[in-house]
């Protein structure tokens, strides 16, 4: 998710503002800490319960997402249900590999091979986690990446920046976004807060755990109020790998919840799609069923096998 040129690049920005060489220093050393933090967090796995309340209504949204960022391989599975518990049909699940995708939306009944190159519906989008204490709630909730969000900083100035009780770093970034970093727990941003005009804010809050040496997001909050709209997105995380060999079967796509008689078709070929092969499902779960095209060598491997042994019986009884 993050490159060695994305990382030199942003720590090259001239964006310091009007601040003294020393403190010019210190903020180009802390943003270089904050990239090389990130970019230690390499493969993983977790499950994210995501709670939205806008407009009144209320959605419930369970993500699981595996990631192996040297790979280049990620598996995300969507579920997203009403304020009624009932199940909303805009999820799914998606396999990314360098060359391609996989997918299998709630509402489709075939699971499609598509090329890389194509765009992703929104729900089978990458949870990059990263961008979490520095994304607006607009960016949370459209799931911009790290990169994105980070780019963004990049281009506005740092207008102060103040160390406290040896390991909270408080910085001010374009005057009006006021941030609290923690040194100790990976350099991420534990608090944010933007005033605005008439009272209007945004603000989020992330409490940190370490998993494999490594501090990531337990849970996460944030809130946006603009005039009497309130806006909140609250997620709790479950992780269950950093940095630790994955399971093979996160990114094979026969772990997909598919129908027994679910179609995998190839849409990526230059030609017509083609269907590859065909879901079945027994007690011991779901498996590869070769397609109907494959039994046709069988059949005439069979007929040769018939007609030999008829011409030999034929020559011996003849």
């Amino acid at each position: 998710m993050v490159s060695v040129y994305f990382i030199l690049w942003c720590v090259s920005c001239s964006t310091i503002g009007h601040l003294s060489f020393q403190d010019s220093e210190r903020i180009e050393f802390f943003k270089e800490s904050i990239l090389a933090s990130r970019h230690q967090i390499r493969q993983g796995a977790f499950r994210v319960s995501i709670r939205q309340e806008q407009d009144g209504g209320v959605t419930n949204t369970n993500i699981f997402h595996a990631f192996d960022d040297d790979r280049l391989i990620y598996r995300t599975d969507r579920e997203v249900f009403n304020q009624a518990g009932q199940k909303i049909k805009v999820g799914g699940q998606m396999i990314q590999t360098p060359t391609q995708r996989i997918l299998s939306s709630d509402e489709d009944e075939v699971i499609g091979i598509v090329s890389i190159n194509r765009a992703l519906p929104g729900w089978a989008e990458i949870f990059d986690f990263r961008s979490l204490g520095m994304a607006f709630y607009g960016d949370v909730s459209n799931q911009k990446s790290f990169q994105f969000v980070w780019e963004a900083y990049c281009g506005l100035p740092v207008t102060s920046i103040e160390e406290k009780d040896n390991h909270l770093v408080y910085v001010v970034w374009n005057k009006n976004r006021n941030l609290i970093f923690d040194k100790l727990r990976g350099h991420w941003p534990i608090q944010f807060r933007k005033e605005g005009l008439n009272n209007n804010f945004v603000s989020s809050n992330l409490e940190l755990v370490q998993v494999n040496d490594l501090w990531v997001p337990l849970s996460y909050k944030t809130q946006e109020k603009i005039g009497d709209n309130v806006k909140l997105i609250a997620m709790e995380f479950a992780w269950e790998s950093v940095n630790e060999e994955l399971d093979p079967a996160y990114f094979d796509y026969n772990t997909f919840q598919a129908k027994k008689g679910t179609k995998v078709v190839d849409f990526s070929l230059p030609s017509k799609p083609v269907t590859v092969e065909i879901i079945g499902n027994d007690t011991e779960g779901i498996k590869k069923v070769p397609a109907k095209v494959i039994v046709w060598p069988y059949v005439f491997l069979g007929a040769i096998a018939c007609l030999t042994i008829g011409m030999f019986f034929f020559r011996r009884h003849g």
